[in-house]
C-alpha cells in the first residue's frame, strides 16, 4: 500500500524519458513491497533540492545491511542472497543505469536512522535525483497561431511573409 505520496508545491517538471523513469519507480516500489511486511506503508516523496528533482521511495522494512549500500546496486546482487524473496538482483542495477543516463544518481539510506529503542526497523529510503533544466517556453495564444500558420505555409511550400504564403 502506498501510504503517502506528497509532492512539494512548486516542484518543476523534469525533462526525462518517462518510460525509463517509470521503470525506476516500479523497480523501487516492487522492492519495497517485497521486503516490507504486509500492510506496512510505503511513501513516495518528490521534492526540489539544490536545482535537482529528488524522488524517494521509503519503507519500514528491515533496511539495508550497513556496508552494502553501494554493493546492492551491482548486477546479480540481492539484499539477502538466501532469501525466499523472488528476484535475480538486476532491478537496482538497471535503475542506477537509467538514472545515470539522465545525469542523475541513486542511493539508499535508512528511513528511520538506526533501529531505535522501540525496536522499530530501520527501513530503507531509496532516492534518485534528476537534474532540472530550463522549462520550455510557453507560447501565448497569439504566438501559437502565428507559428502554426507559418508551419502550415512552410509545409505547403510557401515562404512565410510573401504573397500567397
Amino acid at each position: 500500500m502506498v501510504a503517502a505520496h506528497p509532492i512539494e508545491a512548486g516542484v518543476p517538471l523534469a525533462e526525462c524519458d518517462a518510460v525509463l523513469i517509470e521503470r525506476v519507480l516500479v523497480n523501487l516500489r516492487e522492492n519495497a513491497g517485497k521486503y516490507t511486511p504486509p500492510s506496512t506503508p510505503v511513501e513516495i516523496l518528490v521534492r526540489r533540492v539544490d536545482g535537482q528533482l529528488h524522488v524517494s521511495v521509503r519503507d519500514q522494512g528491515p533496511g539495508v545491511a550497513p556496508g552494502t549500500e553501494e554493493m546492492i546496486f551491482e548486477k546479480f546482487t540481492r539484499g539477502d542472497a538466501e532469501s525466499a524473496t523472488t528476484g535475480v538482483g538486476l532491478g537496482l542495477a538497471i535503475s542506477r543505469a537509467m538514472v545515470q543516463a539522465h545525469g542523475g544518481r541513486i542511493w539508499v539510506a535508512p528511513t528511520n536512522g538506526q533501529a531505535d529503542a522501540l525496536k522499530q526497523p530501520p527501513g530503507a529510503s531509496f532516492t534518485f535525483s534528476l537534474p532540472l533544466g530550463t522549462p520550455p517556453a510557453i507560447d501565448t495564444p497569439e504566438e501559437s497561431s502565428v507559428s502554426a500558420s507559418a508551419r502550415v505555409s512552410a509545409r505547403a511550400g510557401a515562404i512565410p511573409g510573401q504573397a500567397g504564403g
